[in-house]
């Protein structure tokens, strides 16, 4: 499943105006708020030790 579809099922909201755009002109999606992402980023973060391989 597609993460915009997830949106499009009401399972969540999506942050990323660009990884909407196609549903959002096709009027399958609404704009909650004027607020745009121009500049975002991610971060991943995870325990210490999390990484090590136990096998």
């Amino acid at each position: 499943m597609r993460c915009d579809q997830a949106v499009i099922d009401g399972q969540g909201i999506a942050l990323n105006d660009a990884l909407a755009e196609n549903e959002l002109a096709a009027g399958q999606l609404f704009a909650i708020s004027d607020i745009k992402l121009e500049d975002y980023g991610y971060s991943l973060t995870y325990p210490q030790g999390a990484l090590e391989n136990s096998a």
